[in-house]
């Protein structure tokens, strides 16, 4: 569905149940939230099909970084998210985050960068990069991510974020 029909069809109230079914309270704020990414979608990238996800934030409720831990963490979602508008194209993914315009990747030339690691460019890119390694089709994606999750508060954000690429990439190109 065209990115402006959604955006008519939340302006309708037609799509809060759908919005009831992931949040719980200030829905007129999610409508609002969502309705202001999707434009925003549309003045970086156009009208064009879109699909819209949501990635919920985490606490972490006994125990801290699963990777330190052996896996064994008691985690918890929270109402906070980050939500994506998705257009897939072709060739190149071309990602804003809470308006940073982040590098786009040629999926055709994918390469390790050291110089980039620790950017959220670098974390595409290797996600990408392993996919590619894989002989897995890559394709590309325009995303205009929107995260409500406050930085360096130990809520997950940088999880989130690749949480958010890792299930774009998943659903767009139907990765097992």
């Amino acid at each position: 569905m065209k990115a402006s029909e959604v955006l008519q069809r939340l302006s309708s109230g037609e799509m809060i149940p759908l919005l009831r079914g992931i949040y719980s309270e200030n829905i007129d704020e999610q409508v609002l939230r969502y309705k202001e990414a999707i434009q925003s979608f549309m003045d970086y990238y156009g009208d064009q099909d879109i699909m819209i996800f949501s990635v919920p934030g985490k606490c972490e409720i006994g125990g801290n970084h699963t990777d330190h831990q052996q896996g064994r963490v008691l985690a918890s979602a929270i109402q906070l998210d980050s939500i994506g508008i998705v257009g897939k194209q072709d060739r190149y993914v071309k990602v804003i985050y809470n308006e940073l315009n982040i590098n786009e990747i040629d999926t055709e030339n994918i390469k390790y960068n050291e110089a980039k690691k620790g950017t959220m460019e670098s974390l595409i890119n290797g996600v990408l990069f392993g996919l590619n390694q894989k002989n897995y089709h890559i394709g590309g994606f325009n995303a205009y991510i929107q995260c409500d999750i406050p930085r360096n508060v130990g809520l997950g954000s940088s999880a989130n974020f690749n949480i958010m690429i890792g299930t774009i990439i998943n659903y767009l190109f139907e990765y097992p």
